[in-house]
């Protein structure tokens, strides 16, 4: 990695940029880390929404995806839509028909399969509230908006062309609306993350690696090698068991020691050989490939929208600002 790459990198996590302001110099890896973080804290917020009604975000898209479709679509096109694989949309589509959410037909021509809604689907879809959605986008302005849709829209295209994904048409529904609205914006934000993460998921399994474990090895890097366990939460925004079960993971599988401080009892983690070895085989050629197609001022004002997203979501999930991964 080159020094200058790394400095940057080391410096987003170390808490080197403050709310509002945007870095001379930045990393594809940065760039994606802002967007991932940022989708990550606003989906904490929209599933304490959405799980009042006994919803998961994934079967509120569902429900959505099928309503924004005129109340019918082809099950093949929800994995367009959705970019997830077939087999995953299928066993959630078997389970919210079991719910009784939706229903599922074979078309008798060519034995695709229908989705519609239910009544009791409908009821739920339509007290669906917006709330967490609406007062996070309320930073941004109009401007904001316009320019958040065009850089997203871009790196989905490209992210999406990467993955095979031939029919660009099916990624954004002719229905939903004006694309800088609110909920249509956060719907492609999330679709954006989804495809980079995807595209970003190939490069690190080729290290043995998943994408939980390899931020896990990057924040420890990032801070000189060593970092206080609860640190870790802070700055992932995930809960703390769930850091815990993951961190000792990779202690049996080598990648990282866990030691305690004796003046505080706090678990400080630091990377094993292994983990380094691990660590410096990462590739970011992928990143490099679909960030390319973004203009320097592209990259410097999505970055700062993403970054008042990000602020407030955090602050309303009761998060301290913590510069992202």
């Amino acid at each position: 990695m080159n020094t200058r790459n790394k400095a940057r990198e080391d410096a987003v996590i170390d808490g080197g940029f403050l709310p509002g302001t945007v870095p001379e110099y930045l990393s594809n890896l940065e760039l994606w880390g802002t967007l991932t973080n940022t989708h990550y804290a606003i989906s904490r917020s929209r599933f304490l929404e959405v799980s009042k009604h006994g919803l998961t975000p994934q079967k509120a898209q569902i429900l959505y995806v099928i309503q924004t479709n005129d109340g019918a679509v082809l099950q093949n096109k929800v994995s367009s839509i959705t970019m997830r694989r077939q087999h995953s949309v299928s066993d959630l589509v078997n389970r919210m028909v079991r719910e009784g959410l939706i229903a599922k037909k074979r078309l008798p021509n060519d034995r695709k399969y229908l989705l519609t809604i239910t009544k009791k689907g409908k009821i739920k879809h339509d007290k669906l509230t917006r709330q967490s959605i609406e007062m996070i986008f309320s930073v941004l302005t109009t401007r904001d908006r316009q320019v958040m849709a065009s850089i997203l829209k871009k790196l989905l295209d490209e992210s999406s062309a990467y993955l095979g994904f031939k029919d660009k048409s099916l990624l954004l529904s002719a229905n939903e609306g004006d694309i800088t609205s609110n909920f249509v914006l956060w719907g492609l934000l999330a679709r954006t993350d989804f495809a980079l993460s995807r595209s970003r998921f190939h490069e690190i399994a080729a290290a043995n690696l998943t994408l939980e474990k390899a931020k896990i090895l990057h924040i420890i890097n990032a801070h000189q090698g060593s970092i206080p366990q609860n640190r870790i939460s802070e700055i992932t925004m995930r809960r703390q068991h769930s850091v815990s079960d993951l961190v000792n993971r990779m202690v049996k599988e080598g990648l990282i020691i866990k030691t305690k401080r004796a003046e505080d009892r706090i678990y400080v983690i630091k990377m094993s050989k292994k983990g380094k070895e691990r660590y410096y085989q990462l590739s970011k050629n992928n990143l490099d490939i679909i960030f390319s197609v973004l203009t320097q001022e592209e990259r410097r004002d999505l970055h700062t929208v993403l970054n008042k997203l990000l602020d407030k979501s955090r602050s309303l999930l009761g998060l301290d600002y913590t510069v992202p991964f």
